[in-house]
Formats: C-alpha cells, sequence, structure tokens
C-alpha cells in the first residue's frame, strides 16, 4: 500500500496547546474531500501522526494513551484559518488548529477590514475580534489630486451604527481570533509543523 499520513512536530513554548494529548502511530486517512488554499487546509477525518511526544501548555512532555481523532484539521491559524476553526467547532465538529508559529504576527499586511468582512464576522459570531485592538472605523475614502479633493463613502445606509471598515494592526486581530478559536470547547490550538500526508491504499489524498 501506498502510505500517507499527516506527521507534526509539536513546538516547545506551545502555550496555546491543551494538555494530555498523546502521541499516535501510523494512521489511517481517507481521501480529503475539502480543500482551503492559502490560510487554511482542512481534510475531512483525519488523524495526526505526532512527533514521539505531545506538548502540554508548559511544553512538558505528555503520556502517550489513545490516539486522538478530530472531524476537521485546518492548518494555518490566520484569519481565514482561526475563523474557520471557530465556526466549524460551534457546528460541534471536533476541530484540530495547527500554526507553525502562535506568537503575535509583527508584519505590516492586511491593515484594513472592509465592511463586507466586518458584516460576515457578524455572521459568524466573531464581531467582538475588532474590540480592545485600537481598531478605528473607515467609513470611506478621500482622494487627493492637483489641489483637488473626493471622498468615497462606503454604502451603508440601513446598517447599524457598528458597521463600518476597521483599520487595525494585524497582528492583534488574527491574535483575537486564535483567543476565540480556542474558547470552542470543540477547538484544539497546536503550535506545530506540518510536515507531510501519507496516502492509504492508494486513495486520492491531497498534497
Amino acid at each position: 500500500d501506498e502510505r500517507r499520513r499527516a506527521a507534526i512536530e509539536s513546538a516547545p513554548g506551545n502555550r496555546f496547546a491543551r494538555p494530555n494529548l498523546p502521541s499516535a502511530s501510523r494512521r489511517r486517512i481517507p481521501r480529503a474531500s475539502t480543500r482551503v488554499t492559502n490560510l487554511a487546509f482542512i481534510a475531512e477525518r483525519l488523524r495526526i501522526d505526532f512527533s514521539r511526544e505531545t506538548m502540554g501548555r508548559g511544553g512538558e512532555a505528555q503520556a502517550s494513551g489513545s490516539p486522538p481523532e478530530w472531524d476537521v484539521i485546518v492548518v494555518g491559524a490566520g484569519v481565514a484559518g482561526a475563523s474557520l476553526a471557530y465556526a466549524l467547532g460551534n457546528e460541534g465538529r471536533k476541530v484540530l488548529l495547527l500554526e507553525r508559529d502562535l506568537s503575535e504576527p509583527v508584519r505590516i499586511v492586511g491593515e484594513l477590514l472592509q465592511p463586507g468582512g466586518y458584516l460576515k464576522l457578524k455572521e459568524l459570531g466573531l464581531e467582538h475580534c475588532v474590540d480592545g485592538i485600537d481598531a478605528q472605523k473607515v467609513h470611506g475614502y478621500a482622494m487627493y489630486k492637483d489641489g483637488g479633493e473626493a471622498l468615497v463613502g462606503y454604502p451603508l445606509e440601513g446598517r447599524g451604527d457598528d458597521v463600518a471598515g476597521r483599520s487595525f494592526h494585524n497582528g492583534r486581530f488574527v491574535m483575537r481570533l486564535r483567543e476565540a478559536a480556542l474558547g470552542c470547547e470543540k477547538v484544539t490550538v497546536r503550535q506545530a509543523t506540518v510536515k507531510k500526508l501519507l496516502n492509504v491504499n492508494g486513495g486520492g489524498g491531497v498534497d
């Protein structure tokens, strides 16, 4: 049999990891039915093959036991990955969220959330993630050229007072989303590196 498995390395200092997650041996992985590129990858009914030990909250090794099993594995705890894990966890799915570095991102990227993005946060129950991060409401744009000025506002008529764009530090926003995911009983958040996936019986897995 051609075998493919998901193998990850537990990283030290994993403050998001939940305790008592045991190590696992070789696991079967049915064909993945869903794929999300860039920020998150989902594979239905995957099981993880950890390196020899899993790590607890303080980075301590945990004893082996029955292998854990998840309904969904999400790789990447950025904006999409953390939001997805939160949403699926609230639907009752057992979710493993993996991120290679759980420290706050410091790069400048995605510093403006458009009103449509905020509405999607409200739909997911994540609108509170823009609170407490010094987010500033944005109602439109101002354009200047040759001494002239043009104001372009968002079409927000009929929306609530809270509906607007948001300008913020992306890293703080990501951390708030991760905290929300961690707060779901069905979601396990781990700092780890996914090394590879193995197929069982030549099934059509995802590279």
